[in-house]
């Protein structure tokens, strides 16, 4: 809305404060809808308005392995940046814990950063990568599950199921998953708040005060 300042309540202040941010743009063309024309589904299977987002909206999407494959992932190959970046998405556990992003030199298909969603902890970030990654409580179960980059390597909107020990995960039973929503990518060295996408992407100009 023109005109009218965002406000900040994050860490539970009951005074909020002026949000005051960058120009950023996300560059994930459907940051809800996972299963639009960018997402390439690898053994898994996507539920949309499967359960409340962050938002406090019915729009967060279940994502859960069929019983084959070796990769269980959701991918999008073609949305990358350049030099410093940030990957950032929401995420709840909704019968598994964890969740990784994979490593931007190497293999696509090997480990980058394992997040637990149940104790709220990174738990693995592979070195040399030039990244690192943490989470923020969204509160009601849900993480943000944030990625930087310095520029070594290419981010890429990649999430895959695994275990504690980065490896796939155990057999599935067609219900258990992650619930993810609100996935971004946007130049800079940190995150910024949630720029939803509907199609394709969206720049959301800078604040002032």
């Amino acid at each position: 809305v023109p005109n009218v300042p965002r406000l900040d309540y994050s860490g539970g202040a009951s005074c909020p404060s002026l949000l005051l941010e960058p120009q950023r743009s996300n560059v994930i063309p459907n940051s809800e809808y996972l299963k639009g024309s960018n997402w390439n589904l690898g053994s898994i299977i996507i539920n949309d308005n499967a359960d409340v987002s962050p938002e406090g909206l019915q729009n967060a999407s279940l994502m859960y392995p069929v019983s084959t494959g070796t990769f269980r992932r959701l991918a999008d190959f073609t949305t990358t940046i350049g030099a410093t970046d940030t990957f950032s998405f929401y995420a709840k556990a909704s019968g598994f814990r964890y969740i990784s992003t994979p490593n931007l030199v190497g293999s696509i298909s090997s480990v980058g950063v394992t997040f637990d969603l149940q104790d709220g902890e990174v738990i693995y970030t592979k070195t040399g990568e030039g990244i690192t990654a943490e989470m923020e409580d969204a509160g009601n179960g849900w993480y943000r599950c944030i990625v930087k980059s310095d520029g070594t390597g290419t981010q890429k909107a990649y999430l895959f199921l695994s275990d504690a020990s980065n490896v796939i995960i155990a057999t599935p039973n067609g219900t258990d998953g992650v619930l993810l929503y609100g996935l971004q990518i946007e130049a800079g060295s940190y995150p910024t708040s949630y720029i939803p996408t509907y199609g394709t992407s969206v720049t959301r100009i800078a604040d002032a005060c």
